[in-house]
């Protein structure tokens, strides 16, 4: 069985900001990785804004390690918050830096909001995630995170993300919505009664 998302009130909107925002929807806990992000991040030549939503034990942490990182002032931790959709709308990418996961609902909220991810290659990932409508680094890959980060950017200051965001979007619309875990659900209700 797989995550879905609801596409009946989904409205992606593809509105470029002034400063390229980066979002991570995710438990501040020590499988998320945000430490490679936030060192990534300090590499970067860009100018940025990220937004960490959520809340975990490792807030504190987290909070010096951009101090000491100089960053600071460009990441902001909004805790936990039941209703993600503003968030997304604010965004131009949403970003995932885990060492394990099976399928993030993260993925599927930034495809109904039409943004592209960039994600670490880890459980089902790339089943979700390629390079026509995201990035996929490999965990722990700090390189190729900044690579995935500039070339994100580099795609916001041509006004071409919403390619990537609008093809996450259909992949997703296509593959995991509600209609269709319900149409997967009832092939298989359907197939076991055929077998008794």
């Amino acid at each position: 069985m797989f995550n879905a998302v609801d596409f009946s009130n989904a409205n992606p909107k593809f509105n470029r900001h002034s400063t390229f925002n980066i979002l991570e929807v995710a438990r501040l806990v020590e499988v998320k990785n945000h430490r490679l992000l936030l060192n990534a991040l300090s590499k970067v030549k860009f100018n940025y804004r990220l937004t960490l939503v959520g809340d975990g034990p490792l807030m504190e942490e987290l909070r010096k390690l951009t101090v000491d990182l100089g960053i600071a002032e460009k990441v902001d931790f909004v805790g936990f918050k039941e209703n993600t959709g503003d968030f997304y709308q604010d965004c131009d990418v949403s970003i995932l830096t885990s060492k394990s996961e099976s399928m993030p609902a993260v993925y599927l909220e930034s495809a109904a909001n039409g943004k592209p991810v960039i994600a670490t290659n880890v459980g089902a990932t790339d089943k979700v995630i390629n390079n026509e409508n995201g990035w996929l680094v490999e965990s722990d890959n700090e390189q190729q995170l900044i690579e995935a980060l500039n070339d994100a950017h580099s795609y916001w200051k041509d006004g071409n993300l919403s390619q990537k965001g609008m093809a996450l979007y259909q992949e997703v619309r296509d593959n995991y919505s509600i209609e269709k875990l319900a149409e997967k659900v009832n092939d298989g209700y359907e197939a076991t009664l055929k077998a008794n």
